[in-house]
């Protein structure tokens, strides 16, 4: 899901022609997007920045982690609640 929110928001940031570094960081990723639109603050209010530990962290460890049902649940919700949000502010066609 990490990935997920990852790509919708450099999608975003894409189209409004907003540049951005190589990175997996979601808060880094989401404080441009909120230069674009001050309503996007509501990407930490849902917790979309705490899916950046799953960027590296859990996908390469030293020992592997096998997250929990409501884990994967969480993650699936957050992910869910970033698309609809960025899908808001991306014009109709």
């Amino acid at each position: 899901m990490q990935q997920c929110v990852e790509k919708y928001l450099k999608a975003y940031l894409v189209f409004n022609s907003k540049e951005f570094r190589k990175t997996h960081n979601i808060a880094e990723l989401i404080d441009l997007c909120k230069d674009i639109d001050s309503e996007l603050d509501k990407l930490y209010e849902i917790n979309a920045h705490e899916l950046t530990i799953y960027a590296s962290e859990i996908r390469y460890p030293d020992d592997f982690h096998m997250p929990t049902r409501d884990e994967a649940k969480e993650c699936i919700q957050i992910a869910t609640d970033v698309k609809n949000l960025i899908a808001e502010k991306l014009p109709k066609k």
